[in-house]
């Protein structure tokens, strides 16, 4: 269902509901100068109708130039299938593409969060994107971003945005590793927040055929002009289940790489909640 879908130029598309989006060489969903408040939610995209098989696009979900929009909702009949696409299950790009939402998808797995459909990268946030949020307050797999091939989540040369509440390497129970390259890349990006005091993620079952497959990984390019800074990481459990208290290990918990301590910003804290549960290691390397 499309409601409100206007095709006058600059106007927006209002709701895209309960559709299988698949096979196309761009992007199954693309909004550009559309400008805000546009709902996509309740689809299926890059699998078939079942969601159990991958049917890719080249992205799932393409947004250039436009705010406030909201991947998913709260409810379940919200939620959207986002995997199997050749490049980016969603790919948010462009300084004037800021304050957008991805809340309660499945993104890299099928229809029942239990195996992998994979996205070369599940979300990509780039090129001076901002505010984004990727997930909710709460640790309950809000989103579940698990089974891409090279990284759950990308952050690059964007600023200020933030995920938290979501699963990043596991099944919808918070259980079984269903491994992303990576969990969370952040590479010559500013001021970005993977969780909050109280309001973390579970990041764990992370692997890849190189043995680095980390958690969560901050690092500058070589001779970057915007090199990493001020990355925060709180109140996760990294390497962990959903209980904090079952090994599911990533090959990393958190590696830093060619970027300061003192450029990094913080991990952990000394207030409560600040502090993450890591069950593997922390590394650092250092060019």
């Amino acid at each position: 269902m499309l409601a409100d879908l206007i095709y006058s130029p600059g106007q927006t598309i209002r709701v895209i509901f309960g559709l299988i989006i698949n096979r196309f060489q761009g992007a199954g969903v693309w909004l550009e100068h559309k400008g805000g408040a546009n709902q996509i939610s309740g689809n299926f995209i890059g699998t078939n109708a079942a969601g159990t098989t991958g049917l890719g696009n080249g992205d799932g979900v393409k947004i250039v130039s436009g705010d406030n929009n909201l991947i998913g909702g709260e409810r379940a009949q919200d939620r959207n299938v986002i995997s199997g696409n050749a490049n980016n299950g969603i790919n948010i790009s462009g300084d004037a593409t800021n304050n957008n939402s991805v809340e309660g998808n499945y993104i890299g797995t099928d229809k029942d969060g239990a195996h992998a459909l994979p996205n070369d990268v599940g979300v990509y946030l780039n090129d001076f994107t901002g505010g984004n949020v990727i997930g909710c307050e709460v640790i309950n797999g809000d989103n579940v971003i698990s089974g891409n091939t090279s990284a759950g989540i990308r952050i690059f040369e964007s600023v200020f945005n933030l995920v938290e509440g979501n699963f990043i390497g596991t099944d919808k129970e918070g259980a079984t590793p269903i491994a992303n390259g990576v969990g969370v890349d952040i590479t010559d990006a500013r001021f970005n927040s993977v969780g909050l005091a109280d309001f973390g993620n579970l990041i764990s079952g992370n692997t890849n055929a190189g043995n680095t497959g980390a958690g969560v990984r901050i690092q500058s390019s070589p001779s970057s002009s915007f090199p990493t800074s001020n990355t925060s990481v709180q109140g996760n459990r990294i390497g962990t289940d959903r209980s904090g208290l079952v090994s599911v290990t990533n090959d990393v918990g958190i590696l830093i790489r060619d970027a300061s301590d003192s450029l990094i910003g913080v991990i952990g804290g000394g207030e409560s909640g600040d502090g993450n549960l890591i069950s593997g290691i922390l590394r650092k390397e250092y060019a």
